[in-house]
């Protein structure tokens, strides 16, 4: 069930990595490397994700209603139908907020420093 879930965190966590301190990563593996292997990782994981999730909703429908009859199979299809259009809504719209919020868009500030852009020194101004 976390196998998933730790193979999309080792793929963002190695992004992170490259993007913090790419010249430590590189002495372990070149920086292409890196990437194909954050490439296959992700989906990887998300692919076991999303089966853990199916395995799950499929479990949550119920098969008998309150008084222990057997519930219909219409009902149980719009059960089913329901329970995977709300999954894919939660996983849309919380990529949805969590790029918003990555690139600036939220109106929350973010908790990462702005890089800025280094200053002219004085001897590449004074060379017009």
């Amino acid at each position: 069930m976390y196998l998933g879930a730790a193979l999309i965190c080792a793929s963002l966590l190695i992004m992170i990595g490259l993007l913090a301190d790419r010249a430590a990563m590189e002495r372990i593996m070149d920086a292409d490397a890196w990437f194909v292997l954050t490439a296959l990782l992700a989906p990887v994981g998300y692919v076991l994700q999303d089966v853990v999730a199916d395995a799950m909703t499929v479990e949550a429908v119920p098969r008998f209603d309150e008084e222990g009859r057997p519930t219909p199979e219409d009902a149980r299809k719009l059960m089913h139908t329901t329970m995977q259009t709300l999954g894919r809504v939660a996983i849309i719209g919380g990529t949805v907020l969590v790029a918003a919020r990555t690139c600036g868009c939220s109106p929350a500030r973010s908790r990462w420093p702005r890089r800025r852009r280094p200053r002219p020194t004085s001897s590449s101004t004074s060379s017009r």
